[in-house]
């Protein structure tokens, strides 16, 4: 507690540069859509007009969201006009038009809904004299056979204030802004209010942050955006064959352990156990692997497969879980620089997630924890009945449940109570042997909603980022009571979609083999040997389980964190059982035949 309070205290005494509001408008703003348009392309026109426009004006990359079908470039202009994330169904697809055109502003705005490259930079010409302002909004080039991109979009701003790179508090990224935020930054440039159906907010200058003085922009700001634009392509085209690879190697190395396991034989198990902590180590190694920069695709498989190689050379389970935990949680700390990259979770082009940790490395910073104080109990055993040991794991985990929660670091209601619903169960077994009852869990979860009614009112008063609880509640003093319901529905579709992507169906198939060889096989008796041998492994993978249902039910894409929480248990105890030698007997007790079991 006194961790979380001094880590409390560090945040909120943090001066933090925040964006301000304008204390002006211009009295016309033009919009501009540049289908086609992308970072490269921009770059390399040789067009002085263009030259100027991206020297002399704010400039991001822009995320444009999943391409939806049956017309995914109409969807993208339905997106534009509505301020949110939308299709051409949608009621409020025209409500920037709309707003507009009921307000009794002074202001004009003109919508030129397609245009080329040049024709854009030749109306940004002349904005200083002008005293106007004209948003550039480019569109990603579609494939015409898929319908799909995968590459960024450019956003342009340009106004008398000169050059910088542009940001929003939809992505909390510099040099990176959303599609659904370009109706509310011409809104907000014109001075017209901004509707609160509208999700996206109004863009800002890097000019504009607190104090005024701001950085301009310099040649480091083009190689913050190149690098951007290369790793989101690169986590794009390289995210399913790297699954696909290693989920393949994966799985035959883990049916090969479990069949061996089953029927009591030896198949190499040095070599499946250096497969399963490869295993393991992969999204450590889809953490670091953006780090060395790579600039293509191979390169860049290369990378993951070689840092996934050596870590799997680390003998421990236990290490390789301290060190990816403790990398995730100082990255999240730092502004999850790493996290943010990694083709695991990169949705900087789905716009799915921007900044924070998301589910994938929750459920992997979680899955880490559990199995963490594990090895250190078999090192030093009966560590955590010590008092100062207990303290010390209380903190660890007061430290985790911190990062994993508290909106400022990009957490939502989901990790504060899958956190809780972890570390609270999984410290009471190891410390107090407490038995891990459904009331244990329920009472965690309980606590895990208050924390996050906590973090709501210090997000609220501090000024953090702002909660799906702040926003309902100001959406229905706007009259729109149907917010929240909204969102829930959205949330209940991408974990519905989540649930059924070609990774995720894989492992429903690859769970196929692994049922029938639990059900037919000794693979139960000898699984339940090993825990009913190890009782505090027994507990944790308790933990595992009432977890991982809090995962699935709190998370709108819960399924991720459940596999990563649950996996992260399982493939720890094969492991370990390929290291042991379990003994089942069937024996007599005087009232029927039962198991006595015993690990070697």
């Amino acid at each position: 507690m006194a961790l979380l309070l001094g880590l409390l205290f560090i945040l909120l005494c943090t001066d933090a540069a925040k964006a301000t509001d304008r204390d002006f408008t211009y009295s016309h703003v033009t919009l501009v859509v540049v289908p086609g348009l992308t970072y490269s392309s921009l770059i390399a026109s040789q067009d002085p007009t263009v030259q100027s426009m991206i020297y002399h004006f704010g400039i991001a990359l822009l995320s444009p969201g999943n391409p939806h079908k049956p017309d995914a470039v109409e969807n993208l202009y339905a997106t534009v006009f509505a301020g949110d994330t939308a299709n051409i169904r949608n009621p409020n697809k025209d409500l920037l038009i709309r707003t507009i055109a009921f307000s009794n502003r002074p202001a004009s705005v003109q919508i030129v809904r397609s245009a080329t490259l040049t024709e854009a930079a030749m109306i940004c010409e002349g904005v200083r004299e002008r005293h106007d302002a004209v948003v550039v909004c480019g569109l990603p080039p579609v494939d015409p056979k898929s319908g799909e991109w995968d590459q960024l979009s450019v956003a342009i701003i340009a106004e008398p204030l000169g050059a910088s790179l542009l940001r929003s508090a939809t992505t909390q990224t510099l040099g990176l802004v959303a599609l659904r935020d370009i109706a509310p930054t011409v809104l907000h440039l014109a001075g017209f209010p901004i509707p609160p159906t509208m999700t996206g907010v109004p863009i800002y200058s890097s000019l504009w942050v607190a104090g005024g003085s701001g950085f301009g922009r310099t040649p480091s700001s083009f190689r913050i955006l190149e690098r951007m634009d290369t790793i989101s392509r690169l986590n794009q085209r390289t995210l399913l064959p790297t699954m696909w690879t290693y989920g393949s190697v994966s799985l035959i190395a883990l049916l090969v352990a479990l069949w061996s396991l089953a029927h009591g034989v030896t198949i190499a198990p040095g070599a499946l156990r250096y497969f399963i902590r490869m295993m393991m180590a992969l999204p450590l190694a889809l953490l670091i692997a953006p780090v060395f920069n790579p600039q293509t695709l191979p390169v860049y498989g290369a990378l993951i497969a070689g840092i996934g190689i050596a870590l799997g050379a680390i003998p421990s389970m236990g290490a390789i879980a301290a060190l990816t935990a403790a990398v995730v949680l100082i990255d999240g700390v730092t502004g999850t620089h790493l996290v943010a990259v990694s083709a695991l979770s990169g949705y900087w082009l789905s716009g799915i997630r921007f900044y924070g940790i998301g589910n994938e490395y929750m459920g992997v910073a979680i899955g880490s924890l559990l199995v963490v104080p594990y090895f250190m109990a078999r090192r030093w055993p009966g560590i955590w009945k010590k008092r100062g040991a207990s303290a010390l794991l209380a903190a660890l985990f007061a430290a985790a449940l911190f990062v994993l929660s508290y909106p400022a670091f990009g957490a939502k209601a989901g990790g504060a109570i899958t956190a809780m619903t972890a570390f609270v169960p999984v410290w009471l077994h190891l410390t107090r042997q407490r038995a891990l009852t459904w009331r244990v869990f329920a009472l965690s979860a309980l606590a895990g909603f208050a924390m996050v009614f906590v973090w709501a009112v210090v997000a609220h008063f501090t000024g953090a980022r702002v909660t799906h609880i702040q926003t309902a509640t100001e959406h229905a003093s706007h009259g729109d009571v149907g917010y929240i319901w909204h969102i829930a529905l959205r949330k209940a579709k991408m974990a519905v979609l989540t649930a059924t992507v070609p990774g995720v169906l894989a492992t429903y198939i690859g769970l196929i083999p692994a049922w029938l060889l639990w059900k037919r096989t000794p693979l139960r008796e000898r699984v339940r040997a090993f825990l009913a041998a190890d009782p505090v492994f027994g507990g944790i993978m308790r933990c595992a389980v009432g977890t991982s249902a809090a995962a699935l039910m709190f998370n709108d894409s819960g399924f991720v964190a459940m596999v990563f929480i649950f996996g992260s248990v399982c493939v720890t105890m094969i492991h370990e059982m390929l290291g042991t030698r379990a003994v089942v007997e069937e024996v007599d007790n005087g009232s029927g035949k039962t198991l006595a079991a015993d690990v070697i």
